[in-house]
């Protein structure tokens, strides 16, 4: 991931451009945030796979990535306002990095669950909180 520290102090020619960055990182994530909301990893109790599925698929292949999108220059907006001493502009390269480095991660984290959801032990979000275990 880039500094940006050093790409806002004029040394460009290291790092890819932040825009480019985000939107090639949340091409990549959005993809497999579809695809795993499509294999049913995101379904509730009651949910079944051929009615909810599909719509959550959608919803993350299409609503979420232009939410984040408009989204991103309020976040940056709303440093902004936190940080007066800098200008926006500077704001906007953190949040394009900040988005990017919580894509990637994201990113790693999704199959993972997916991976973890198919094996021997499956635990609910819920199950971390009052100490059941979830179906084997």
């Amino acid at each position: 991931m880039p500094n940006t520290s050093e790409f806002l102090a004029g040394r460009r020619k290291l790092y890819s451009p932040p825009f480019r960055l985000y939107l090639v990182i949340s091409l990549v994530f959005f993809v497999i945030a579809a695809w795993v909301a499509g294999q049913g990893i995101l379904l509730n109790d009651g949910q079944t796979m051929e009615a909810n599925a599909a719509g959550q698929e959608r919803f993350f292949s299409d609503q979420v990535p232009r939410l984040m999108f408009v989204l991103l220059p309020v976040f940056a907006l709303i440093l902004k306002t936190a940080f007066r001493q800098r200008p926006y502009f500077h704001h906007l390269i953190h949040a394009l990095h900040l988005h990017s480095a919580a894509y990637v991660v994201l990113a790693f984290m999704l199959p993972l669950e997916l991976a973890g959801r198919g094996g021997q032990i499956r635990c609910n979000f819920h199950c971390l909180y009052d100490g059941r275990r979830g179906s084997v």
